[in-house]
């Protein structure tokens, strides 16, 4: 059964990143075939730009505010994330094991402060950023890339509070809470956690997965 969730699974993101490589492939897509590159990057990033004196985008906490520590460095905002285990190494019997186990959570990136990020004099952070102009795990081409279409905005690293569910051995129902720091567009995934429920209950572990966020 979780072989074929995460066979599904896969085949999903594949479509989904082919549909997003399709998308906006037309002659010209609405563009002036004779604008230069960075005519269209400078339009680009004039688009994604949020209105200035428009409310904060909810992905971006506005109800939780900045986190003035780390404002100096960057900034955060969240995203919807899924992800499967791979490699779990349980603290409590010293043993590795491959897990299928699936999960899903809320993704905390974080965006580094870019210099060369301007909107005219100003400079711009990922809260100026429209949440469509941001990369995601599916859609990542920069507007170097991309011109048109491309993303302005990458986040350094993530952490993902995760809650995984699979079925043990013994054909009890397993919960297991964890806590994950993902790299590379929340593709790979590092952490740690516990079962809630099932045979290993109590038990503490490391993990590897691999994931999306959205």
């Amino acid at each position: 059964m979780y072989q074929f969730i995460s066979l599904t699974l896969s085949l999903i993101l594949v479509l989904s990143s082919q549909a997003v490589s399709a998308a906006g492939t037309g002659p010209n897509n609405g563009q002036n075939p004779d604008e230069t590159d960075e005519a269209k990057i400078a339009k680009r990033i004039a688009n994604c730009k949020r209105p200035d004196n428009s409310p904060s985008y909810i992905s971006d906490l506005p109800l939780l505010g900045t986190l003035t520590f780390t404002k100096q460095w960057g900034e955060w905002s969240v995203k919807p994330a899924a992800s499967v285990q791979v490699i779990k190494y349980d603290l409590a019997a010293k043993q590795v094991s491959i897990n299928k186990s699936l999960g899903a959570g809320a993704s905390f990136h974080f965006y580094k402060n870019e210099d060369n990020l301007k909107f005219g004099n100003k400079q711009l952070s990922v809260h100026d950023i429209k949440p469509e102009c941001r990369a995601t795990t599916l859609s990542a081409k920069d507007v170097h890339e991309d011109p048109v279409n491309g993303k302005i905005a990458y986040s350094l690293f993530s952490i993902t509070p995760t809650v995984y569910a699979s079925e043990d051995q013994g054909k009890e129902f397993s919960v297991q809470p964890a806590i994950l720091v993902g790299v590379f567009r929340d593709i790979f995934n590092f952490g740690v956690g516990f079962n809630l429920t099932g045979e290993e209950k109590g038990h503490t572990f490391l993990l590897f997965s691999m994931g999306a966020s959205f």
